[in-house]
């Protein structure tokens, strides 16, 4: 057998290892929390709280998608407590706003305080990346 054969059936066994391994063991650690809802908003202030899965623990980043529409201007955000905000958008009308970050707290607060509408609709899609407990 020459040198040359011997070596692409050796650099193709590899490969085809390396393939079983990631794909049977490497994603085994990782969870996605996904939370989809829709609010309807009032002229009062709202915090809704997206918690991770209990499957899931230290949490690292997160997918964040608020869109709607609200009948005049308000603040929409997202923060690590419920009484603090860690981003907050001022928002008119239709809206649509997108967040892609690190994120290391088991829930995220969804934020809206009214700055004069009086009514509207919130849809939230949100996913927090986790390993898997």
């Amino acid at each position: 057998m020459n040198t040359k054969r011997i070596l692409y059936i050796a650099f193709f066994a590899f490969l085809g290892a390396m393939t079983y391994f990631l794909v049977n063991h490497a994603w085994e650690g990782s969870w996605v929390t996904k939370k989809q809802f829709t609010e309807t908003l009032a002229g009062s202030a709202q915090v809704f709280p997206i918690p991770i899965d209990p499957e899931a623990e230290f949490p690292h980043s997160i997918d964040l998608q608020m869109k709607g529409q609200v009948n005049g201007q308000a603040l929409v955000g997202f923060g690590w407590t419920d009484s603090t905000a860690y981003v907050m958008d001022t928002v008119g009308n239709d809206f649509e706003i997108e967040h892609q970050t690190d994120w290391y707290n088991d829930t995220c607060y969804i934020f809206y305080r009214s700055l004069g509408s009086t009514a509207g609709e919130l849809t939230v899609d949100c996913k927090i990346y986790s390993s898997k407990k």
